[in-house]
């Protein structure tokens, strides 16, 4: 082994079946002001938020709802989120649900300490947070966007059809609880979406520009996992030894894109959600893979055995693994089952090449052919 590298992942991870129950005095520290930030709250969701609840007031908590959060969050629904933070004067932001729940708390406790509108704080803007950003919170009920665990906060402005993100090492959360028991009740179809987004998130970093020792060893095992247990918890959502291994590999996951990132079908995927909202991000991603791996495997061959082996052992080839497990998992779809038409490929182009996600795949993209990976996922 040669070079050098950084690995940084300063959040405080708990991790255990039933540890939600002890959130409270895990985060004692962060404040007495707490903002919990949802989805809708539907009724499956009560049983575990009446234990988050009763924890955080026996802490000493003030408890206060924000059930804003939604798939795909927008600059208007963290915005309003935000100015409900200042009007009550909040010291903390949990994000409690998936990643969109948690990336819009990072994005509320942002909003709600600085001026203007969140969308000057984006990865690409020179006016970047500051140290007044409010302690973070997450609590994952899905496995997952990795984002208990990452400086990132995704979110789409509607009017420019462009899902960005603030990117910022103050929005790490300072905690993370994850408790594999608030997975069991995760609805198939988002389990299956969001566990294969850990998968993506491991392999991405595995094979990204930055990568390291460290992110490749966390992303192996991570790969494997999801590869042995995601189908696992699609025919058995109940298996809590298959929630746990998922939501262990989801958290490795998120550490290896929190120190490497992803690559190519990120960016595709981010464009593709700006575009298209009801798309969710896994599913995005899913679409876009089978052309990513016909793209990219030349250019990593060893990765892509990797893949292989871990989805589909018995496939011939990198390209029959992956299109093998998106079968299995329910994921084999193309942009045209959700509406999408060729009237939209030059300007989702043009989307894509803005992100730099890209640049950092072993193969790089021309637009030409960024333009012609769009076309086949049609």
């Amino acid at each position: 082994m040669s070079g050098e590298f950084n690995y940084v992942v300063p959040t405080k991870l708990h991790f255990g079946v039933d540890i939600l129950t002890q959130c409270g005095s895990l985060i004692s520290g962060l404040g007495k002001r707490a903002l919990l930030v949802t989805m809708k709250v539907e009724p499956f969701m009560e049983p575990s938020l009446a234990i988050l609840r009763s924890s955080l007031k026996e802490a000493g908590f003030e408890v206060h709802g924000f059930e804003g959060a939604i798939p795909n969050p927008t600059l208007a629904s963290v915005e309003k989120g935000s100015q409900l933070a200042r009007d009550l004067d909040i010291d903390v932001v949990i994000g409690f649900g998936g990643g969109s729940a948690m990336d819009t708390a990072k994005a509320i406790a942002v909003g709600a300490t600085h001026e203007g509108s969140l969308w000057n704080y984006i990865w690409s803007s020179d006016t970047q947070p500051t140290d007044k950003t409010l302690p973070i919170v997450a609590i994952p009920t899905t496995s997952g966007t990795g984002s208990q665990l990452t400086q990132v906060s995704v979110f789409t402005n509607e009017d420019l059809k462009y899902k960005a993100a603030i990117y910022n090492e103050l929005i790490f959360p300072a905690v993370a609880i994850v408790d594999p028991r608030l997975m069991v009740t995760t609805p198939k179809a988002v389990t299956a979406a969001t566990g294969f987004d850990v998968f993506t998130h491991a392999f991405e970093s595995y094979i990204h520009s930055n990568s390291s020792p460290i992110v490749k060893t966390l992303a192996k095992q991570a790969i494997a996992i999801v590869g042995q247990y995601l189908p696992v918890v699609l025919e058995d959502p109940h298996n809590i030894e298959a929630r746990t291994q998922m939501a262990f590999a989801d958290s490795l996951a998120g550490m290896c894109i929190a120190n490497a990132g992803v690559t190519l079908p990120h960016g595709m995927g981010m464009a593709i959600g700006g575009f298209y909202p009801n798309i969710s991000h896994g599913q995005a991603l899913a679409i876009v893979y089978p052309e990513f791996v016909k793209f990219t495997e030349s250019a990593a061959p060893e990765a892509f055995e990797m893949l292989r082996n871990a989805l589909a052992p018995e496939a011939s080839s990198p390209l029959e693994a992956i299109e093998v497990f998106l079968s299995k998992v329910g994921l084999n779809k193309k942009l045209s089952d959700f509406g999408a038409t060729s009237s939209d490929v030059s300007a989702l182009t043009e989307q894509c090449m803005v992100l730099p996600d890209y640049q950092a795949n072993p193969r790089v993209t021309s637009s030409d052919e960024m333009r012609a990976i769009i076309e086949a996922v049609l």
